[in-house]
């Protein structure tokens, strides 16, 4: 049965909202990372439309999680002395999330009709 509203709807109600009510402010510089990761982690999946809610619950909290190794690396380069459990149990389950959506993403459906590729050739 499909749900009315489509993934957005859902994830701005109910439970998703309870969720979400530490929101990213994405006006920062971070927040911006967050989310144009977050906007490719989606088009790798085939797009919003072919996102599943648990799919769009991993890709936040791997944004998340690529944002919190990148302020790591970023304090190791300037040879502060980081937290190696935190950063090795990080990328861990990192790791495992993105297993779990796929590392390769999904290939979108580009199959072209007859019909379709003669207007494209009268074009």
């Amino acid at each position: 049965m499909a749900l009315k509203g489509g993934l957005n709807s859902r994830l701005r109600t109910g439970f998703f909202l309870t969720l979400n009510k530490r929101r990213i402010d994405y006006r920062t510089r971070v927040g911006r990372g967050v989310l144009h990761l977050k906007r490719c982690l989606i088009n790798d999946l085939g797009g919003e439309d072919e996102v599943k809610t648990a799919e769009m619950i991993l890709i936040e909290r791997i944004a998340i999680k690529c944002a919190i190794v990148h302020f790591q690396e970023q304090a190791l380069i300037r040879g502060e002395v980081p937290d190696y459990r935190e950063y090795v149990s990080i990328t861990n389950s990192l790791r495992s999330d993105l297993l779990a959506i796929g590392l390769r993403g999904r290939e979108k459906d580009l199959t072209v009709t007859l019909n379709d590729y003669l207007k494209q050739d009268k074009e």
